[in-house]
């Protein structure tokens, strides 16, 4: 049961990046955000905790998430550490997973800004200030957020 990801012990498995953010407009909320964006937009055919099991799957398979490796004798499976035991890098890692999966089907994703929650369609799995940075003539639709 060995964990593979660079920023993490290579004997232990423990790690050694810094903790991922918890809480209000956090890592984690935005994982959770962005998996409940997909499941809306797919019109009830997967339920926001489906998405990010799937988003998680995707991102161990990446390379870019860690998990667990169990052996049998015909089957290896390598199944997605919890998010809890996930850090900093394990997060951002699953985030550009989730905005590269939105990229490809065409699904829009929801960021916070100092204006409230802003709606935009993740391209080429770029951020939102990415985008901005490289299209000055970047387009966003703004919606209210409740705090």
């Amino acid at each position: 049961m060995a964990k593979t990801k660079l920023n993490r012990c290579p004997t232990c498995g423990q790690s050694i990046a810094e903790p991922k953010s918890t809480g209000y407009r956090s890592q984690n909320s935005k994982v959770r955000g962005d998996s409940a964006a997909i499941s809306e937009q797919i019109e009830g055919r997967w339920t926001p905790d489906m998405v990010y099991e799937l988003m998680k799957r995707m991102a161990v398979s990446e390379g870019v998430y860690p998990g667990i490796k169990y052996k049998t004798d015909k089957l290896t499976l390598v199944v997605p550490i919890s998010m809890a035991d996930a850090d900093a890098v394990d997060a951002d890692g699953l985030i550009k997973t989730i905005q590269e999966f939105a990229d490809k089907n065409n699904f829009w994703l929801w960021k916070y800004t100092e204006d409230g929650l802003s709606v935009y369609r993740s391209v080429g799995g770029r951020t939102m200030e990415e985008m901005k940075k490289d299209s000055p003539n970047f387009d966003i639709c703004m919606r209210s957020a409740k705090p």
